[in-house]
């Protein structure tokens, strides 16, 4: 391992961050400029542009990881994660099903959302999560992994203090870090990065078509303390089934450690 190779994580986040801001800055200009989407209402436009920012960001990612990170993304024949896992993804599809009459454009919306996710999810738990695991001092990697990633994950959100308070955006980055550290273990412990892709795409299915559907705009979708407060517990409870060396030794072995 060369010297420093430990910065590499690191260096991944904030190549992948300056260009998300560029080809955002960009997208939003052409999109603008030449006026694509009129032909939809609002709200659709708002969905077609973020759709079509993650699939750019889906493909320079992918190139990033080709050319620099080099992480293997593990997409294991397994779609069984424990009780709280299955059931935190049937309960977003329970609730995205029962608020359809809500969502504008509910298919525009889910294929947004999943994209988002995919996005995301292959930057943070796809990329930096197994990069920090096989870059960092060799001691407790899999609890590194898990909070670094989670804090990148969640300091990304300040940007969005840009167009909230500071009490909405601190809400948004605490959440997102609890929101990551239950994706990190989810994608851990199955092995599939389909897993945390599918929890991560209903979550924002439900709230950006709810936001959409009751704004002009989707800045309204703000974290809250009650939220906040049952991603705590639910991130203490999968933090739990990662503390037995006999699960931490299987995740190692999983990702080559």
């Amino acid at each position: 391992m060369k010297e420093n190779s430990k910065f590499k994580p690191l260096i991944t986040y904030f190549i992948w961050l300056i260009c998300f801001l560029l080809i955002q800055s960009a997208w939003v200009w052409i999109f603008l400029k030449f006026r694509i989407g009129d032909g939809f209402d609002l709200q659709k436009r708002i969905l077609f542009r973020m759709g079509i920012l993650e699939v750019i960001m889906l493909i320079f990612c992918w190139m990033l990881n080709h050319f620099y990170t080099h992480e293997k993304l593990l997409f294991k024949k397994t779609f069984y994660l424990s009780f709280l896992g299955d059931f935190l993804i049937a309960f977003y599809m329970v609730v995205f099903e029962k608020n359809l009459y809500r969502i504008h454009a509910p298919l525009f919306c889910l294929i947004t959302a999943l994209l988002v996710a995919c996005a995301e999810e292959f930057i943070m738990r796809g990329m930096l999560l197994p990069s920090i695991i096989h870059h960092v001092h060799k001691t407790h990697v899999i609890w590194k992994g898990i909070f670094l990633s989670s804090f990148l994950f969640g300091i990304t959100h300040l940007m969005n203090i840009l167009h909230q308070s500071a009490y909405q955006t601190m809400l948004q980055m605490i959440g997102t870090f609890l929101l990551g550290i239950i994706l990190a273990v989810i994608y851990l412990k199955s092995g599939n990065l389909i897993m945390p892709i599918l929890l991560h795409g209903l979550l924002d299915a439900c709230s950006i078509g709810i936001s959409t559907s009751h704004s002009t705009t989707m800045l309204n979708n703000h974290g809250n303390p009650l939220g906040t407060l049952i991603l705590f517990v639910l991130a203490l409870l999968f933090l739990a089934t990662v503390v037995s060396k006999k699960q931490q030794a299987k995740i190692e072995k999983r990702f080559n450690v």
